[in-house]
C-alpha cells in the first residue's frame, strides 16, 4: 500500500516475519496476526504539490476550490515520461536505504520544452519511482509475492495510474482519505464484540475502491526509465 499523503508511506502486508537482513525498513504487527513491513518517502504528493502551489501559485485564485482539479488537467497535458525531466523527491531528506536526512531533492532534465504540467508530473512520477524502489528493498527480506498495490490518504485519478504502470500491478484506491481513523473503527468494532475478529471486521466494514489496471505501453516506458535512469 501507497500513502498520498503528506508523506508517501509504503507498506507490505507479509505473513511470516521479515527476515530482518538489510535495515531497510520498519516491522509492525497487524491486528490480523501478520506483519507489515514499512518504509517513507518523507515527502508526498501532497506536501509537494502543496510546495509547488504555495510558492509558485500556478494556479488562479478562482480555482483554489478545485486545486486538485485544476491540477489534473494541468498534468494530463503531458505525456508519460515526461519529456525527460524527473524529480528526485528527497525534500526532506532520505529514507532507507541512505537513512540521510541531508539529502536533498532533484529536479534533472529541464529544457525550454518544459512549462508548470511538467514540473507536476516529476512529483507525481518521480514519487512512484521511489515508491518502487522501496518496495525493491523491503521485497529482498520477504518471501512473499507482490500481487496488487492500494492506495489511501488521499488520490488523484494520474497518481493512481502512474503507480499501477510504474509497478506494473493492479491498484486499488480507496474511496476515502481518513483510512487511519477507519482502521482504529475496524478494531475498535472487534474489540467490543460487534464482529468476531479485526479480519472479520475489516471485510464488513471496507470502503469502497477504484480498481486501476496497468497500462502496456506505459508499463514498458516506465520500466525502462525506472532501471536504466532513475536507480542510477
Amino acid at each position: 500500500s501507497v500513502n498520498g499523503g503528506t508523506a508517501c508511506t509504503c507498506e507490505t502486508l507479509v505473513t511470516e516475519i521479515p527476515a530482518l537482513r538489510h535495515p531497510n525498513y520498519f516491522v509492525e504487527i497487524s491486528p490480523s496476526g501478520d506483519y507489515i513491513m514499512e518504509n517513507s518517502i518523507y515527502s508526498g504528493v501532497s506536501a509537494l504539490v502543496k510546495w509547488y502551489n504555495d510558492n509558485f501559485d500556478p494556479f488562479p485564485d478562482s480555482t483554489k476550490n478545485s486545486k486538485w482539479d485544476t491540477i489534473q488537467q494541468i498534468t494530463a497535458g503531458t505525456p508519460v515520461g515526461n519529456l525527460g525531466l524527473i524529480m528526485i523527491p528527497f525534500f526532506g531528506g532520505a529514507g532507507a536505504p541512505y537513512w540521510n536526512m541531508d539529502a536533498r531533492g532533484a529536479l534533472l532534465g529541464l529544457t525550454e520544452d518544459h512549462g508548470k504540467g511538467h514540473v507536476l508530473r516529476a512529483i507525481i512520477e518521480g514519487l512512484a519511482y521511489e515508491a518502487r524502489r522501496e518496495s525493491d528493498l523491503m521485497a529482498k527480506d520477504s518471501s512473499d509475492t507482490l500481487k496488487r498495490l492500494i492506495t489511501y490518504g488521499g488520490s488523484n485519478s494520474i497518481w493512481n495510474q502512474t503507480l499501477a504502470n510504474v509497478f506494473n500491478k493492479p491498484l486499488d484506491a480507496v474511496s476515502i482519505a481518513d483510512t487511519n481513523a477507519l482502521g482504529a473503527a475496524m478494531c475498535a468494532a472487534a474489540g467490543v464484540g460487534i464482529y468476531e475478529d479485526v479480519t472479520s471486521a475489516g471485510k464488513a466494514m471496507a470502503p469502497e475502491v477504484t480498481v486501476y489496471a496497468p497500462e502496456e505501453k506505459a508499463v514498458s516506458f516506465y520500466d525502462s526509465l525506472y532501471k536504466e535512469v532513475y536507480e542510477g
